[in-house]
């Protein structure tokens, strides 16, 4: 398994544009969060493929679960700093993550 593991962290580390993600979203202070769906499950299949790993990803999504605040509030306020990540990253990638 840990085999499995190792090959799948390494496909996804392929596309530099998840790895961008990573440490920023580290910064939204939301618990227990990850780098979900398409982007995840897109680039090791492309990368599988031999094609570039971020071609055709029209997002990237980053989940969390924060059991100790499921108010509105908090969701609100966790949307407006990942608002400002997006942003940020939408500026250092020039336009390559869809807007």
């Amino acid at each position: 398994m840990s085999i499995q593991r190792d090959r799948f962290l390494e496909h996804v580390q392929r596309n530099p544009i998840s790895c961008a993600l990573l440490e920023p979203a580290a910064q939204l202070d939301v618990p227990d969060w990850w780098l979900a769906s398409g982007a995840v499950f897109q680039t090791v299949w492309k990368v599988i493929d031999g094609r570039d790993p971020t071609a055709g990803i029209g997002d990237y999504d980053l989940i969390y679960f924060d059991d100790t605040d499921l108010s509105w509030d908090a969701e609100a306020r966790a949307s407006q700093r990942a608002e400002s990540l997006r942003r940020s990253l939408l500026a250092a990638f020039s336009g390559e993550l869809v807007a």
